[in-house]
């Protein structure tokens, strides 16, 4: 038998909405929009009128929590962490894992909650920082590429998403390091 919570600890009203958002993180991915606000507030340990003091009802809460795993910074702050004294091979192989597992993150979301809650806001695409990212991480090889920085740096991104997303992808997608050698070499034959 489970007891009831008590009366949830004072927060400010900012920390409040992270903390349910933090607890309604992992129930999304599990139950998708179908969670109830019960879960929430037993896996917040605060009793459910808690959460309609900082949301103004469910819906409210999801779009909150869809807007912050969709933020870019996660995805902005692992592609700072590359090394940009090592090759460019190298480098482009970790933007690659970083870029997928993005990804996948979004790809499970979009799952979990389903085609009746994707449409209910437009979110902000941060494609443009993630580009800017990946052309600061290759710029110092810019020599070695047969077009501009940004335009190497957008066909990345577009063929990371374009072979891990599912519905996109027509089997499995290549191996990372696969893919590097597509991004560097292309499909023709080297010539002498």
């Amino acid at each position: 038998m489970s007891s009831k919570p008590g009366r949830a600890r004072p927060m400010a009203p900012e920390a409040r909405r992270e903390s349910i958002l933090d607890a309604a993180t992992p129930l999304i991915f599990e139950h998708g929009y179908a969670v109830t606000t019960r879960q929430i507030a037993d896996a917040a340990g605060i009793a459910e009128g808690t959460i309609f003091r900082a949301f103004e009802d469910k819906d409210a809460l999801l779009d909150a929590l869809v807007e912050r795993l969709l933020r870019p910074e996660p995805t902005l702050a692992a592609l700072e962490t590359i090394d940009l004294g090592l090759p460019l091979e190298d480098r482009l192989a970790q933007i690659v894992e970083i870029l997928r597992a993005r990804v996948a993150d979004v790809t499970a979301l979009m799952r979990a909650i389903g085609p009746r809650h994707h449409g209910r806001r437009p979110h902000r695409a941060p494609l443009s920082e993630v580009t800017d990212s990946v052309t600061r991480i290759v710029a110092s090889d810019a020599e070695q590429l047969r077009v501009p920085v940004a335009t190497a740096a957008e066909y990345v991104r577009i063929l990371v998403v374009g072979t891990s997303v599912p519905f996109l992808a027509a089997g499995e997608a290549p191996a990372t390091r696969d893919l590097v050698d597509f991004i560097l070499r292309g499909i023709a034959q080297e010539r002498d």
